[in-house]
């Protein structure tokens, strides 16, 4: 994955820098086909009105991979409804996006909860910075579990957040950056990229 530049981790906050630590993706098994991003749908009931959709074509946010933070970068989405919009209940919001995953061949890959002494602990015990500005999490009282669809070399993750009346998601497309932005005067001569 892509390496975390120093500029905006949480070390250029104050809090102590996040290590790399290794993880093993061949463990994670090869998916079947991965539908196009962003991978799962709002549920039917659940109108233009009540859906709230945010897009970043090339981004960083963090997630739990294992038992530790774990950076990404690529195209971004941001996803949240209500369930009383959905006409369900959080159980059935729940049951219908794990078994979505397990349709797509998308395993879960965090083995604690964001509260976890150590995770709190990585980013300095600013568990609210923490939550809000790096995990993408949108309410404090949301359970959190990180998915990982593997095709290729190609690394799709999906982080579905509930409590008992709304559900966000956030899905990666992990990518790694493509530079768009040219010198002054020549659309056709993009800088390098270097990061």
């Amino acid at each position: 994955p892509p390496a975390a530049a120093s500029g905006d981790t949480p070390a250029a906050k104050g809090a102590p820098a996040i290590p790399q630590i290794p993880f093993d993706f061949g463990t994670v098994a090869q998916a079947g086909t991965i539908p196009p991003f962003p991978y799962v749908d709002y549920p039917p009931k659940v109108q233009s009105g009540g859906r709230w959709t945010r897009e970043v074509p090339m981004d960083r946010v963090y997630v739990i991979l294992g038992d530790h933070l774990h950076a990404l970068e690529g195209r971004v989405m941001t996803r949240k409804f209500s369930h009383r919009d959905a006409d369900m209940s959080e159980l059935e919001v729940r049951r219908n996006y794990e078994n979505a995953m397990g349709a797509i061949g998308a395993v879960k890959v965090n083995t604690v909860q964001p509260e976890h002494p150590a995770i709190v602990a990585a980013v300095g015990g600013n568990d609210y910075y923490l939550r809000n500005a790096m995990l993408m999490i949108p309410d404090l009282r949301m359970s959190y579990d990180v998915y990982l669809a593997r095709k290729g070399d190609a690394r799709h993750w999906i982080v579905v957040t509930t409590n008992d009346s709304e559900t966000g998601l956030l899905t990666v497309e992990e990518k790694p950056f493509a530079q768009t932005v040219g010198f002054e005067g020549s659309r056709d001569t993009p800088v390098a990229a270097g990061g």
